[in-house]
């Protein structure tokens, strides 16, 4: 009886591990901003400006014939927040706006070439709500 028992709970186990392995595919990653969920009075508004700068090294199928590839990626972004009272809970809508200068450079079928690329990035619109804690 108890190598019965001891047989199942394997087999639990081992069926659990496999939905997770599945499960993962599907799961998507939180984003983490710093003090994202202050509350803030409502009718706030908040302007922001950010930046940032990405040097890499692009390693490309070989049979594009593309060949020490780097990258320069300079994004400057724009952002707007305005808070507000959702069903008495704080909510809060997030617009940004990011825009982009980029440079790539290497070989293409054994010579050198570069392009570069420059303009607006897909806006980026979010609506949320702090269901749980104070009211707004």
């Amino acid at each position: 009886m108890h190598n019965l028992m001891h047989r199942n709970g394997e087999i639990y186990i081992r069926l659990s591990v496999v939905c997770l392995v599945f499960a993962a595919g599907v799961a998507t990653a939180q984003e983490l901003e710093p003090r994202r969920w202050t509350h803030l009075p409502v009718g706030a508004n908040f302007i922001g400006i950010g930046s940032a700068y990405t040097d890499q090294k692009i390693l490309f199928d070989p049979t594009l014939q593309l060949e020490n590839v780097r990258g320069e990626l300079y994004t400057a972004v724009a952002s707007y927040t305005h808070v507000l009272n959702v069903f008495g809970k704080t909510g809060r809508i997030d617009l940004l706006l990011p825009y982009t200068t980029a440079r790539w450079d290497g070989l293409l079928e054994g010579e050198p070439a570069s392009t570069r690329r420059r303009g607006f990035n897909d806006p980026h619109v979010r609506f949320a709500v702090n269901l749980i804690g104070s009211p707004a």
